[in-house]
């Protein structure tokens, strides 16, 4: 991190929080007696400004989070996050915040921000993903329609279009799956699809492909489902 030379305290600041991490509550104090502004995006941020509305407040916010300051820390990262999308790089404690402190509101925050953390966070993406498509499936579906096609993208949006009533789109979804790129919850997720399209043998056929485990129960139900609709 680069630092003009007026910016002692924050130099300072900046020491104690890398060379010395047990004196992060020193840090913060100077950093807090130097003060901290932020601005909007929209604002040209020369070299020495991206250090004054960029850097400090994301290491005062890195500084709370050690501090167990959790709720503190979301606010001051989130603000900056807000402010500068661009520029900012705490994406991943970002993302830990606002579960942590927000929960299931946090995951519908993570899945608004989904564009920007697709390319280097897509397991965070997929994560709120799955955390919302039982309470949110239209947010989900659009959360997995951010990440790149593949069969774990293919399978959870197909969950979701059949969680919003729509088992044609889910079917859709799917197109050029193949069954071994599967994961076994995947695998059982696709043969209820193919079950309700009415297709038994290809239903049995990924049941059988499914290993024991902790899905079993579930694939011995769909096996007496579809041998009582045959």
């Amino acid at each position: 991190m680069d630092l003009a030379p007026a910016d002692s305290a924050a130099a300072l600041a900046l020491a104690c929080a890398l060379v010395l991490p047990d004196e992060a509550g020193g840090a913060l104090a100077a950093l807090d007696a130097w003060g901290v502004q932020t601005v909007r995006d929209d604002e040209v941020v020369s070299r020495s400004g991206r250090t004054t509305q960029v850097d400090i407040p994301s290491l005062r916010g890195v500084l709370l989070h050690r501090l167990g300051r959790s709720a503190d820390a979301l606010a001051v990262l989130e603000q900056v996050a807000q402010g500068h999308p661009r520029l900012f790089d705490h994406w991943a404690l970002l993302v830990t915040l606002l579960v942590q402190v927000r929960g299931n509101g946090g995951w519908q925050a993570v899945a608004e921000l989904r564009h920007l953390l697709a390319p280097s966070l897509p397991d965070v993406v997929e994560a709120a993903a799955v955390a919302l498509e039982q309470a949110e499936p239209a947010l989900a579906l659009t959360t997995w329609q951010a990440l790149p096609r593949s069969a774990r993208q293919q399978v959870g949006a197909a969950r979701c279009h059949l969680a919003l009533d729509d088992p044609a789109a889910s079917l859709a979804a799917l197109d050029g799956l193949e069954p071994s790129d599967l994961e076994p919850a995947d695998l059982l997720t696709v043969a209820l699809l193919a079950a309700w399209a009415g297709d038994r043998v290809t239903a049995q056929d990924l049941l059988d492909a499914i290993p024991g485990g902790e899905l079993d129960g579930q694939v011995e139900q769909l096996r007496r489902d579809l041998s009582l609709s045959g």
